[in-house]
């Protein structure tokens, strides 16, 4: 059995006995392997630190205590416990040293001001356009200063209220829109807009500037990203023409958005710029979503949905009929095909009528009308085909979608 008297840090002078063979060059010494004991501790990773924070250790007072070389040393259980928790002592303090660096580069890259997120907020122009919101703007453009906005747009559409006074008191820029409607309050921002990314928001309250944070995290990866409602403060009747508009926009243009009405969405500003619009109203919303659909890449997070301030001005049963009408022609435009085909699978409808009134006169009265029978008949020979058609159009549009993106995140890779 060999000893050794050791010298631990903090310690005093210990004696270590043992039977283990360590394998050193003569004359030379050896330490505790730091990498082990960084995969003990879920194989954290250093090494783009190693530089900066050796000196940053030093100066700390972490020694790590070395073992002259013995044969067949082998250290006794008490010892080894004292020499692991000094280990991770020093480890602690490596991390911490690493973690101020880190935050410190952070720190210098995004001006002083810590952040998370894969932007800035300087990088994003919050957009609200607004109609007669003279109570609610001004609510919402001190809750976006208060979360740290300072680019804020506001485009009005003539408001003949004190709507523009009041967003011009707050000292955030006002400029008219050209165009109608939401469509072209949308048009307007996207001609003015200068930073990467724009915001858009309704100016009533309703959404919650708060939320914002979490549209940054993702903004490098999609060409939209979408702020899908909570369903507490939205109406039954709102919720179900909600839910069979997006069902109807997802089969069509292959997405998985649950809330394509949604009126909080970031943009990028290049992809944006690409944008034709066709649209005047407030379905503006499902025509950007299905160019970014078809063009780029998509994708939602969850947001707050509140109470507004301020008469509503839509109407339910109008502004469902528009976007409905929307979406057909959106369709229309993208997979006639499928429309098309749809519109001719409708004739099935006639046909199962027909078809049901010549079985009736012939069980109730014994009265067949074969001609008539054989016209129901091929209404529905035709629906069937045009069903057929229809879904083989909607199936190959997919793929054509699918491999688009396909080709687009690979250029992008390349």
């Amino acid at each position: 059995m060999n000893c050794v008297k050791v010298t631990l840090p903090g310690d005093g002078v210990q004696q270590i006995c043992g039977t283990h063979q360590h394998y050193t060059t003569p004359g030379a010494v050896r330490g505790i392997s730091l990498e082990k004991t960084l995969k003990k501790r879920e194989k954290l990773e250093l090494q783009s630190f190693h530089v900066s924070t050796v000196m940053m250790n030093w100066k700390s007072g972490c020694r790590f205590p070395v073992v002259p070389q013995i044969s067949y040393l082998t250290v006794a259980l008490a010892n080894v416990k004292a020499l692991t928790a000094l280990h991770m002592n020093c480890v602690n303090r490596m991390l911490e040293n690493a973690s101020q660096l880190y935050q410190g580069v952070v720190l210098q890259k995004t001006g002083g001001e810590e952040s998370l997120f894969a932007v800035s907020k300087n990088d994003v122009t919050i957009v609200l356009p607004v109609l007669n919101e003279e109570a609610g703007v001004s609510v919402v453009i001190d809750e976006l200063l208060e979360n740290g906005y300072s680019k804020i747009l506001v485009v009005d559409g003539y408001s003949t209220d004190l709507t523009v006074q009041a967003a011009r008191q707050k000292g955030v820029t006002v400029i008219e829109q050209h165009g109608k409607g939401k469509t072209g309050a949308i048009q307007t921002a996207v001609e003015y807009v200068k930073t990467p990314y724009m915001l858009i928001m309704d100016g009533d309250h309703t959404y919650d500037p708060a939320n914002i944070e979490r549209f940054l995290t993702h903004v490098n990866s999609y060409d939209q990203i979408i702020g899908t409602r909570n369903k507490g403060k939205i109406s039954w009747i709102h919720r179900f023409g909600n839910h069979m508009i997006s069902g109807l926009f997802n089969a069509l243009f292959d997405t998985f958005i649950s809330d394509v009405c949604s009126g909080m969405y970031l943009l990028n500003s290049k992809s944006a710029r690409e944008l034709i619009f066709r649209t005047t109203g407030f379905s503006v919303e499902v025509e950007v979503l299905a160019q970014m659909a078809m063009n780029g890449k998509v994708t939602e997070v969850p947001i707050h949905y509140r109470k507004r301030i301020g008469e509503p001005k839509l109407s339910t049963v109008t502004h469902g009929f528009d976007i409905l009408k929307t979406i057909l022609g959106l369709a229309t435009h993208y997979n006639p095909v499928f429309v098309f085909s749809l519109v001719a699978a409708s004739a099935g409808v006639p046909g199962v009528v027909i078809l049901a009134w010549v079985l009736w006169q012939l069980g109730a009265f014994g009265v067949s009308h074969i001609l008539i029978g054989l016209a129901a008949g091929m209404l529905l020979l035709f629906s069937a085909v045009a069903i057929v058609v229809a879904t083989v159009a909607l199936l190959l549009k997919r793929i054509q979608i699918r491999l688009e993106r396909l080709l687009r995140n690979k250029l992008v890779q390349v």
